[in-house]
């Protein structure tokens, strides 16, 4: 089986990150919080278990490749 992660992103922030092996290592750099606080940023992230995904993010990766979902702006 392949292995994938998928990264989610709300709003710009990231709000999940999740893997079929949660126990890979996984870093997110984000330079903007590094400008801020150079001196107590942590890059090492845990990543969830594939199966912790929000049912709309789970539908979209599973359209991966597939006709784009559109979402209506409120």
């Amino acid at each position: 089986m392949k292995r994938k992660v998928v990264v989610e992103i709300r709003g710009g922030t990231l709000v999940g990150l999740y893997a079929s092996d949660p126990e890979i290592e996984t870093h997110v750099v984000d330079w903007d919080e590094i400008a801020e606080q150079p001196d107590s940023v942590k890059t090492r992230m845990q990543a969830d278990a594939l199966a912790a995904m929000p049912a709309d993010t789970r539908q979209m990766v599973a359209g991966a490749g597939k006709q784009p979902m559109v979402v209506a702006k409120k």
